[in-house]
């Protein structure tokens, strides 16, 4: 936790002395006696002691996970050269997924002991299988495996444990000394004469012996080396066939490791189209075109009140408990013309509004493009999707300080991946107005102030891992994974703050004219997940400069939060429930003494399929510091069922 320190020192210099209570929920930094007040001290040192408890409950976990790892580098068979966004299925106790990066590599942890069987699909080769691979608790499985080109074979790859089972049940085949001279080579081709021989062989014994033991590096070299009449006879025993647009369910990806899906999700599959129980899946018969359909939904109940207060008439208001649809969302992603070529989409059926719809050029890890509308990856808190949540709503933060959904062009990038200088960089030029294409009121073309959005992001993997954004350590991360980053943006425009609804204005400001408002911000993040602990903290600093009325503000806020599951601690507790804590106060403005605000909340999750179902619970008190320095203070409890597929 050092490092964590580390992270949060950096924030002493930037808060006023009117923000003293961050820095004491870190539980590592000790305060000077002016930043330290009576009326916050209860609140500290309860969440100190909850922090530290989660902290310390990791360092004391017994050695009793039953649990492995799996990995594996998918490759083309004919050549040999890694094959990126292969969906990668394992179906077993559980069934878990996940999707081959840039170089072919795939990486699962947290996979319970026992046998599973794993399916490989790609856009552009066969399927391939491999059943009965065993994972060990405590070690990594390799499950490596050749995929070959559709329209070249029926069959697709298998592992050289098959083979082996194979020759256990025909020692014909081990005699010939074929098929046992290649089994332990992997990414060899072999050389024609022997899978002639090979393919010979398993003619030979005929419906004795089962084609699936057969590596398939045999099969499609001796298909291409046999004449016709040998190829067909051969063929006919070891399945090689010219159809090849034979039905099949294909693995699904997820873009949430930590999910737990159940076994025999295909619901479905026929054509270009399947349906499982994490969406609709569509492609075009040349595998040049793919998208993935998604929808999300949460139905929330608020009590007393449905929006955190800001201002002292929020904290009078009469209660006014609140039930319904918070959000629903409809999500698409896939393809265009090449597995790099991406594209995602997501449109609220809750507003009628579209809110990203962006394409991605991912060629290359290290510098990709993007165009559209998305959420600017200025704060870690706001680019996590609301459904991959801690919390049932994100703090009091996120409102002040959010970019939030722009229109622009970004440069982005991970470079020297999986050592320890392993960063993510990201650098993009925005219209720097908002969601949507025409600005809120004025009804005019949104970007006529002239002045762009320009906006940075740099991002230390100091682990030697990514971390991702998404909440909570679902994935069980037997070694740390953290990240610290810093971010900056520069903007003039009409606005003050955004929104999912677009532009929009602070308490205190309207919506000016074009160009009336020139803004600079930023900001730093931190985030460590190991062993079923999560934690996350931010500090922002913002400035609003009115080019008109020649107003200055500046603000600053922070945040920190944390999750655990306990069951890793103590086996009673059940292993879908979560527990977490956060502290975030905002102060409105530098120039103000009474006006800060202040949010101390406790959450419980309960993960049936991971974050794409799952029930939340929340409670939080805020609290408005007042002139006469009294107080102003309310608790809210909400309820949230979260659903996606």
């Amino acid at each position: 936790m050092i490092s964590l320190g580390f992270g949060l020192a950096g924030l002493a210099s930037g808060l006023s002395a009117r923000t003293p209570c961050v820095l004491g929920a870190a539980g590592a930094l000790p305060l000077p006696a002016s930043l330290t007040t009576s009326r916050i001290l209860p609140t500290r040192i309860t969440v100190v002691a909850l922090l530290a408890a989660m902290l310390l409950a990791t360092s004391g976990l017994r050695a009793r996970e039953n649990t492995g790892a799996v990995r594996g580098v998918v490759y083309e068979a004919a050549t040999g050269t890694p094959l990126p966004q292969v969906q990668v299925e394992m179906t077993g106790e559980l069934t878990v997924a996940a999707t081959t990066t840039n170089d072919g590599r795939f990486m699962v942890e947290g996979v319970p002991a026992g046998l599973y069987s794993v399916g490989y699909a790609s856009a552009n080769h066969q399927a391939a299988y491999v059943d009965g691979l065993e994972v060990v608790a405590g070690e990594v499985v390799d499950a490596s495996i050749a995929m070959s080109m559709r329209g070249r074979s029926t069959l697709g790859s298998f592992a050289v444990a098959e083979q082996a089972a194979l020759v256990e049940r025909n020692p014909a085949l081990a005699v010939s000394g074929t098929v046992g001279a290649e089994m332990g080579r992997e990414g060899t081709v072999p050389h024609a004469s022997r899978a002639i021989k090979a393919v010979g062989d398993v003619t030979a014994l005929g419906d004795s012996v089962s084609a699936r033991g057969l590596d398939p590096r045999y099969i499609q070299t001796a298909s291409n080396s046999l004449v016709s009449g040998s190829r067909a006879s051969a063929g006919a025993v070891v399945g090689i066939e010219p159809r090849t647009d034979e039905q099949m369910s294909k693995p699904q990806a997820t873009s949430d490791p930590g999910a737990q899906k159940q076994a025999g999700s295909a619901i479905a599959s026929r054509g270009g189209v399947r349906i499982d129980r994490n969406g609709l899946r569509m492609q075009s018969r040349g595998g040049a075109f793919t998208t993935e359909m998604h929808l999300r939904s949460q139905i929330r109940f608020s009590s007393p009140f449905a929006s955190a207060p800001r201002k002292q008439e929020h904290f009078l208001r009469p209660n006014d408990n609140d039930l319904r649809f918070r959000r629903a969302r409809f999500k698409t992603d896939g393809q265009l013309w090449r597995p790099w070529i991406q594209y995602k989409t997501e449109y609220d059926l809750v507003g009628t509004k579209m809110l990203d719809i962006r394409v991605t050029v991912k060629k290359w890890e290290w510098l990709q493009f993007r165009i559209g509308q998305w959420k600017t990856e200025f704060g870690r808190e706001r680019v996590s999707s609301s459904g991959r949540q801690e919390f049932v709503e994100r703090s009091i933060v996120n409102r002040q300080f959010t970019a939030d959904r722009q229109k622009g062009l970004m440069v982005l990038g991970r470079v020297k991946k999986g050592t320890w200088a392993d960063s993510r960089y990201y650098a993009g030029v925005f219209t720097g107005n908002g969601r949507g294409f025409r600005s809120s009121g004025a009804g005019s073309l949104d970007n006529r102030d002239g002045a762009p959005m320009w906006f940075t992001r740099y991002q230390w993997n100091f682990l030697n891992d990514d971390p991702g954004f998404s909440q909570s350590d679902l994935e069980y991360h037997r070694a740390p994974v953290a990240a610290i980053s810093v971010s900056a943006l520069s903007n003039r425009s009409r606005f003050t703050r955004f929104s999912g609804s677009g532009g929009g204005r602070l308490d205190g400001y309207e919506i000016g004219l074009p160009g009336q408002f020139a803004v600079r911000q930023a900001a730093e993040d931190f985030v460590l997940k190991y062993r079923g602990l999560f934690l996350q903290h931010e500090f922002h600093w913002k400035r609003v400069r009115d080019r008109i009325n020649h107003r200055i503000t500046s603000m600053s806020g922070a945040t920190v939060q944390g999750g655990y599951f306990f069951h890793y601690l103590a086996a009673w507790v059940p292993k879908q429930l979560e527990l977490g804590l956060r502290y975030a106060t905002v102060d409105q403005d530098h120039a103000r003494l009474y006006d800060r605000i202040s949010e101390s909340g406790f959450v419980a999750n309960w993960f049936m399929q991971g974050h794409n179902n799952k029930l939340t619970i929340d409670a939080t008190r805020y609290r408005l510091v007042r002139p006469n320095g009294a107080h102003e203070s309310t608790v809210q409890i909400r309820l949230q069922w979260d659903v996606s597929f």
